[in-house]
């Protein structure tokens, strides 16, 4: 008679084609996918959120983990699984691997040049290159010397005062769970001399619409702000406000609900942008960390941490 060991079952809700071995590593691991997972990986691109009326079921009820290739996780209801006694996993779990991951980093500066450059006007006018006023239409401004204000310093906050030092600029960043730093400022208040913001904090009770009604009312008038943290950050009345009066240059890689059904068309900020009015606006459909080299780390990070629990 045959001996065979049993494979501990896996559901895999994220993409996984950039991994040209994913069945092979998965069979290393000891692992098989199932639609009765002991092990459920998800992350914040899936099409609904993973809480009670979705986890509730027969499917689930050998559920032991579930872990996401991401640092967000309002794709997961956390107090669920912790009623139900099911082990979360986030990137945040291996910070080693994490500090591999620059993709957020490099799409947030993207949008930062992007925006000072306006780039995607650029590129929409070769075709009238040696029309009289298109010079004068995309005429900007260089980054050298001057100063962006960078609310939320964690690992992509950092990355990006990194890249603002090498281009010549100055920094100032706001974060109050970060006790000391160069530049450390109090309040958001005290970047109104800022000719950029970028938003790069997590999204918590705090840090929920952070940004709303006369946050930079003080600020400089053409301000660069760029939020690639996540939508709910921002109140979407409010800047869509500032957008129309085009007292700001707003460029973004999310937008508010991204788990609803009718996403993007509930988002005011999309409907701006569709409406192709607004030259001071950009969205790109969180696709920040979106790169092959950058997913498979996260990918390979997080099998790691399920197993090593088991």
């Amino acid at each position: 008679m045959s001996w065979k060991k049993e494979r501990t079952k896996i559901q895999i809700d994220c993409p996984t084609d950039f991994i040209n071995i994913k069945d092979d590593l998965l069979f290393d691991l000891g692992l098989e996918e199932s639609i009765y997972p002991e092990i459920l990986i998800t992350n914040p691109g899936s099409d609904f959120k993973y809480d009670k009326s979705s986890l509730n079921n027969e499917w689930c009820k050998d559920l032991k983990i579930v872990a996401t290739p991401s640092t967000g996780n309002t794709h997961i209801d956390l107090d669920y699984l912790k009623e139900r006694g099911i082990q979360f996993y986030s990137l945040l779990d291996d910070r080693k691997s994490l500090d591999k991951i620059t993709a957020s980093s490099e799409f947030t500066w993207l949008h930062i040049m992007n925006a000072m450059r306006k780039f995607r006007e650029a590129t929409n006018n070769t075709k009238h290159w040696r029309e009289k006023n298109n010079e004068e239409n995309l005429r900007t401004q260089q980054l050298f010397g001057k100063t962006i204000g960078i609310i939320g310093y964690g690992r992509i906050g950092k990355n990006v005062s990194k890249y603002a030092e090498t281009f010549g600029m100055n920094y100032k960043f706001y974060d109050p769970n970060v006790l000391r730093g160069k530049n450390k400022v109090p309040n958001i208040e005290s970047l109104k001399d800022v000719d950029i913001v970028s938003i790069n904090c997590g999204l918590n009770d705090t840090s929920r619409n952070l940004i709303t009604y006369d946050t930079f009312k003080d600020f400089k008038k053409g301000l660069v702000v760029v939020n690639t943290s996540r939508g709910e950050v921002v109140d979407e009345r409010y800047i869509s406000l500032l957008i129309k009066s085009r007292e700001i240059y707003y460029s973004a890689d999310v937008i508010v609900d991204e788990q609803n059904e009718n996403t993007p068309f509930h988002s005011e900020l999309f409907q701006l942008y569709q409406s192709g009015k607004y030259e001071n606006l950009t969205l790109t459909p969180h696709v920040a960390g979106v790169t092959t080299d950058s997913q498979e780390i996260a990918f390979r990070s997080i099998l790691d941490l399920c197993m090593k629990s088991l």
